[in-house]
């Protein structure tokens, strides 16, 4: 028997999406360290996915979206438009044994400020807390679980030679819901919903 809509479990998460010129700047940089580190060593991201994760809820019903978004429409609005820095490169847990590659978002307290309200929220409809604290970021790939001892050290050698300065600035101006889709050639990320902050008074 076919299970409901409201029964299906989609994978779901709250992200800051990125404008078209910061992505040809992510791609730029992601095809340089490509070149440097070499193949098969990085499941790089592709650059139209790149976004700026707020909350990552893993799968929830799929009846649960519309509540979400609910809930977060007004909390959101609160929040006025701001802008924001990408800058540098670097990895997750440290240049010696790394496993993420990302670029770097500059200290905003506008932007802590709208991931208190987003966690917030969640906490509120019932989803656990995060147990690691925010950081701001965004992947630019995950070091493969296939790679040599020497491949891991040499990617994060070239990560920390890797001089990158500011890579493009903008406003956000919205949050929004996203559907994502595990398939054989990557995930497909699918915008659900748009919750638009405040415009400048």
């Amino acid at each position: 028997m076919l299970l409901s809509f409201t029964m299906q479990k989609v994978r779901i998460f709250i992200a800051v999406s990125l404008p078209e010129e910061i992505h040809k700047n992510l791609s730029m940089i992601s095809d340089q360290l490509k070149r440097s580190i070499g193949n098969g060593v990085v499941r790089w991201v592709k650059p139209a996915n790149i976004h700026l994760t707020l909350r990552f809820l893993g799968e929830i019903p799929a009846g649960d979206i519309a509540q979400l978004k609910t809930s977060l429409e007004e909390p959101v609005a609160q929040h006025e438009v701001f802008p924001m820095l990408v800058q540098q490169v670097g990895v997750f847990p440290n240049i010696h044994k790394p496993r993420v590659i990302w670029a770097g978002l500059k200290e905003s307290n506008a932007l802590l400020a709208l991931y208190n309200t987003v966690e917030t929220v969640m906490r509120e409809l019932g989803y656990d807390s995060e147990e690691r604290p925010f950081s701001a970021h965004l992947t630019l790939g995950r070091i493969s679980q296939t790679a040599s001892l020497q491949q891991t050290i040499h990617c994060g050698e070239v990560v920390s030679k890797c001089a990158v300065g500011e890579l493009g600035s903008f406003i956000v101006k919205s949050v929004d819901i996203y559907r994502s889709e595990l398939t054989a050639s990557g995930s497909i990320y699918t915008r659900l919903h748009t919750l638009s902050l405040k415009k400048e008074s």
